[in-house]
């Protein structure tokens, strides 16, 4: 699995967890920042994505 694909699917683990992004980093042993830029980029290839 390439770092996109693993980044992605600890997003989706996220959104349904009901933690705070800082407590899911924190949980995960996930460097916030890294955090934030995947998001960024999963949000941003949701909404460029046909529906």
């Amino acid at each position: 699995m390439d770092k996109q694909a693993y980044m992605y699917e600890l997003i989706q683990e996220w959104e349904v967890s009901g933690l705070s992004k800082k407590d899911f980093c924190h949980n995960h042993g996930i460097i916030r920042s890294n955090f934030y830029y995947w998001f960024k980029k999963w949000k941003n290839s949701k909404s460029e994505a046909p529906d």
